[in-house]
């Protein structure tokens, strides 16, 4: 397991600020110090920001998961 070096955007849009809240609504509050190092790696995945981020298995599945829970109007 690779984790990035990459940061998340300081100027957020609306669409940034949505994956980051459904990441963190995913993972929950008491998430380990670990798994606060994957929800960056997705947050960029999901963001279209891929270059040299490689997700496991694990975070595969939460992109699958995030991103259909994206898809709902709410």
């Amino acid at each position: 397991m690779k984790i990035s070096r990459r940061q998340l955007p300081r100027n957020k849009t609306l669409f940034h600020k949505r994956i980051i809240k459904a990441v963190n609504d995913f993972y929950g509050d008491g998430c380990s110090l670990q798994d606060r190092k994957l929800k960056k790696g997705i947050c960029l995945w999901l963001m279209g920001r891929k270059k040299r981020i490689i997700l496991n298995e694990e975070q595969k599945k939460a992109v699958h998961i995030i991103r259909n829970n994206l898809k709902d109007k709410l």
